[in-house]
């Protein structure tokens, strides 16, 4: 007998009821007690607000052809598989340490809109904290009205901590710029009469602001088309924009079942005519019953509106990128400039923190690098007492994030920060 009615309905938990379920299903696991799991994943979902972590797991819809979480805390919270729920435990016991400490309710605003550099100064604010340092306060003052990241006392020593995490455009951000920008431009052409093809030439590597701008023009642009569509006389008009950083053809086309080749009509006047484009995106609308059957192609549906784009590629940029003494050389004046930033308003001691990951190049460069490297941190800089470097790693047998340390300087140690940096050592040590 089969059972139906509106009295049984299936449910679908939501994404922070999902983590609370993984999480337990994972301690074992993870080599966890139940009720340790369940206190600081609780401690983590109160602190950021349960609404606002739903909201952040679900911003992108499971349609879109390559999902990018636009905050990094969604994806753990999506996820929650092994990694993801270690990440959380290691953040939940960061803020059971230090929910006491002056600034700690900054700190909370910071995890949310910078996730990551927040993370390395709760991190290491708990790890001075376990050194027998007593924190003073987090995002001290510093001069020029800005804020460092730790303030701090270690045997009657006071010291201000700036935790940096230098960024570099990945090797895949380009490759990204263009999903996103093909993804912004398809949404225009969303419930639109007919089909278009719109092809775009960057000038230069697309940036966010590049990005933004030629969708918005493309966008307006394919309004005024719609608009002016039953009063035409019955010519297909071609659009040519030029602007800068970018070209743009907008031209009417006509279905294409998905799976065929690109079909890319555009302007005449439109800087390429070849199909050599760097990244191509087509919509494809298939009925329910006909993706749910089972069939021996895959070209199903019918293929609308596309998008091809062309980007100008730097490789002397990236083959650059890759010499271990111009990746060293360009990682220390990245830290250079943010040192000059942050200077004690009361002329503290300074510890400078940097998670990168040129930490590896500099440990294997050997030690002339390290001592042009203390040069150019310590030495230059006023009351810089030390520099040191660090490149989170997930410790697979430990099940955990470790932050191994490398210590460049101090130039003439003291017996305070010659113990204090030693403990630090110890801490995670491979």
């Amino acid at each position: 007998m089969g059972i139906s009615g509106p009295d049984f309905v299936r449910t679908h938990e939501d994404p922070v009821t999902f983590l609370r379920l993984r999480a337990l299903v994972l301690a074992p696991k993870l080599g966890v007690p139940i009720d340790v799991m369940d206190r600081l994943i609780g401690i983590v979902i109160s602190a950021l607000g349960a609404d606002w972590l739903n909201e952040v797991a679900e911003d992108v819809p499971g349609a879109v052809p390559l999902p990018i979480p636009r905050h990094y805390v969604g994806h753990l919270v999506a996820t929650a598989g092994e990694s993801q729920i270690g990440e959380l435990l290691e953040l939940g016991q960061y803020l059971e340490s230090l929910y006491s400490v002056d600034g700690f309710a900054s700190a909370l605003v910071s995890l949310r809109s910078a996730y990551h550099q927040t993370l390395l100064q709760l991190a290491m604010t708990t790890r001075f904290q376990l050194c027998g340092a007593q924190i003073v306060r987090l995002e001290p003052p510093a001069t020029d009205g800005r804020l460092a990241d730790i303030e701090l006392m270690f045997e009657a020593v006071r010291y201000q901590v700036e935790c940096y995490r230098p960024t570099f455009k990945g090797t895949n951000e380009q490759t990204y710029e263009l999903v996103r920008f093909e993804q912004a431009v398809l949404d225009y052409t969303k419930g639109c009469s007919r089909p278009y093809a719109i092809a775009v030439a960057f000038s230069e590597a697309p940036t966010p602001q590049l990005r933004k701008e030629t969708a918005a023009v493309i966008g307006r642009s394919i309004r005024e088309m719609e608009a002016d569509a039953g009063s035409g006389d019955g010519r297909v008009p071609a659009i040519l924009i030029r602007g800068p950083g970018a070209v743009v053809s907008l031209v009417p086309t006509i279905a294409t079942p998905p799976g065929t080749p690109p079909f890319l009509p555009r302007h005449p006047d439109f800087p390429h005519q070849g199909d050599d484009h760097v990244s191509y995106m087509r919509v494809g609308s298939v009925p329910r019953r006909e993706a749910a059957g089972v069939h021996a192609s895959a070209e199903l549906g019918v293929g609308t509106s596309c998008v091809g784009v062309w980007a100008p590629e730097d490789r002397v940029s990236s083959a650059k990128a890759t010499d271990p003494v111009v990746a060293i050389e360009r990682f220390a004046r990245k830290v250079e400039n943010k040192m000059a930033q942050t200077r004690s308003t009361e002329d503290h001691a300074r510890i400078v923190v940097v998670d990168a990951w040129e930490t590896r190049l500099v440990r294997e460069a050997g030690p002339d690098t390290l001592e042009r490297l203390r040069g150019k941190l310590v030495r230059a800089h006023r009351n810089v007492a030390t520099v040191l470097l660090t490149h989170r790693r997930w410790v697979d047998d430990r099940l955990r994030h470790s932050y191994p340390l490398l210590a460049v300087g101090p130039v003439d140690p003291d017996a305070h920060l010659s113990r204090l940096v030693d403990r630090l050592l110890a801490i995670d040590a491979a």
